[in-house]
């Protein structure tokens, strides 16, 4: 009852104090400066920075509204919002109006127009659910500029493509609204349609975003690559966050800013790949074998395949889709360093890729030769221990290599740029470089299919349909409570007759490729086959 007097007590004050108030300006801007000579004072209600869009012309941000109302110091304009507001709101509503000012109120519905009221529905830069946050990153709520992601590297370009909306009202010669009359709505270049256009399918960024949460991906990343080209289709990081509450995030010991898909991380087995490939490269046969037997000595070092009683023969289509490590020591001491690290370097290891205007993943690390001195360094090589790093998007390119079917293709997002007619200019391309010879991808294809036929990748096969791919858990070298953390891995690409898409999945400190990583894998696949299929 208290709080009602208050509130009523206030509302007299306002219709007492209105008649005498001396309005003044609120708003600094050189529109409301100019705006004074014009006898009209300006709301500035909302600014909205150039368009993302995926592939399809789907916007990415600008994409919701919300309900807003412009209130002015007049007639009964503060009655008209009692129903809207909170008691406390209300009460701010009031006595900044009381003051002369113009305010802008957010509601959560749509509200009439009425005098002293006038209805908005401006953008939200981002949703409340954002798809693609780490990429597209986010803004400095100070200056409004760019901080991180493409908001940052665009960030002029984003600015030169903005527009304004604001109420403008008239005033009478003592700067105070005139009663009775209708302000102007000022949409000044606020619906041009101008923007950035991703190669991201929005759809399949999607689906990817819903399978990683579904699976409880944790802190990770989902690249999906077009299996021709190189374009990234969606790239997801884990953990998620909310771009419009940053603080939020800032000592969150997940780090959940950090855009995982490129950023660097221990290797594992899906390097074996590359071994493969070197063999094969040079003039090693694929029938090549090795005895397993669960262990190997290697200049005095012991190292153990993660089957301890061993796999016993093993050819290199087996030792591939087993992940035997003791094959793999054995294969790349008959291969060598040198032709080893050629092969990675070639597919995109040790190299940083721009995937757009100054938005680059990590270089990771690629040994040179001087740091593979012994035969140990190179037995730890062979199966992606030691000194190598590399990121989800490193990986995704180094299996576009056997998925295009040689070459390797360099990852971009950015497609061009649209016109306010929705005219897309499409951005130069680097062409793709030849790697592989047609006999050398179709052995490696061979190996990649049997792995989720036979081998460690078998949970990762859409249902009716097939794929290539390769598990890894990594050693990273880091402690928890005295065990050591793994990073799990599963990169792939499928189908394997005529591949559209490449993933690359990591999931930090899992239990294993094959159970933590595969299963995503295959969700994506089956879940962008029914929605390019046109089912549900």
């Amino acid at each position: 009852m208290y709080r009602r007097i208050a509130v009523m007590y206030t509302v007299l004050v306002f219709v007492l104090g209105f008649l005498c108030v001396n309005i003044v300006t609120i708003i600094s801007s050189p529109a409301a400066e100019a705006s004074k000579n014009n006898s009209r004072r300006v709301l500035e209600v909302s600014e909205k920075r150039g368009y993302i869009y995926d592939c399809n012309l789907n916007p990415l941000v600008n994409e919701e509204k919300y309900y807003a109302a412009a209130v002015a110091p007049v007639g009964e304009s503060a009655a008209a919002m009692r129903n809207y507001l909170s008691d406390e709101e209300y009460s701010d509503l009031i006595s900044r109006l009381s003051k002369g000012e113009l305010v802008l109120v957010k509601t959560k519905e749509e509200i009439e127009d009425s005098e002293g009221v006038t209805s908005l529905n401006p953008y939200l830069r981002y949703s409340e659910n954002q798809l693609l946050a780490h990429t597209i990153g986010y803004l400095d709520k100070s200056t409004g500029q760019g901080v991180s992601g493409l908001e940052k590297s665009y960030d002029e370009y984003f600015a030169e493509n903005s527009g304004t909306l604001s109420v403008a009202y008239y005033v009478d010669a003592l700067g105070r609204i005139l009663s009775g009359g209708e302000p102007d709505v000022l949409y000044e270049g606020y619906n041009n349609k101008s923007g950035l256009v991703l190669t991201i399918d929005k759809e399949i960024q999607r689906i990817a975003e819903e399978c990683a949460d579904e699976a409880e991906l944790g802190r990770g990343s989902i690249v999906i690559l077009d299996a021709k080209t190189g374009k990234i289709k969606a790239m997801v990081s884990r953990p998620n966050f909310n771009p419009d509450k940053i603080e939020d995030y800032l000592n969150d010991e997940n780090s959940p800013l950090i855009n995982r898909s490129l950023t660097e991380y221990s290797v594992g087995s899906v390097f074996k790949l590359v071994v493969c490939a070197a063999a094969l490269e040079s003039g090693i046969s694929p029938n090549f074998t090795n005895d397993c037997t669960g262990q190997t000595e290697v200049d005095g070092i012991i190292f153990h395949c993660h089957k301890h009683d061993g796999h016993g023969v093993l050819d290199m289509k087996n030792g591939f889709a087993l992940s035997c490590n003791t094959y793999f020591i054995s294969l790349a001491q008959k291969v060598g360093k040198e032709k080893i690290l050629e092969t990675a370097e070639k597919m995109g290891f040790g190299t940083s890729v721009d995937i757009a205007h100054s938005l680059s993943c990590d270089a990771g690390y690629l040994p040179t030769s001087n740091d593979i001195a012994t035969s140990g360094d190179l037995a730890n090589l062979s199966f992606g221990q030691g000194k190598l790093m590399a990121s989800p998007v490193q990986i995704a390119a180094a299996f576009l290599t056997v998925a295009s079917g040689g070459n390797y293709c360099y990852p971009t997002i950015v497609e061009g740029f649209a016109d306010e007619n929705m005219n897309v200019t499409h951005s130069e391309q680097k062409p793709p470089t030849p790697v592989f010879e047609e006999k050398i991808v179709k052995q490696l294809q061979s190996f990649l299919k049997y792995s989720v036929d036979y081998g460690g990748g078998s949970l990762a096969k859409p249902k009716g349909s097939t794929a290539g791919g390769k598990t890894a858990t990594a050693q990273t070298g880091w402690y928890k409570n005295g065990v050591e953390v793994y990073h799990a891995w599963f990169a792939g690409y499928y189908p394997t007759d005529d591949p559209k898409y490449v993933m690359a999945i990591l999931k930090e400190e899992g239990d294993g490729g094959s159970t933590d990583c595969a299963p995503i894998f295959r969700d994506i696949a089956e879940k962008i086959e029914a929605y390019e299929s046109g089912g549900d």
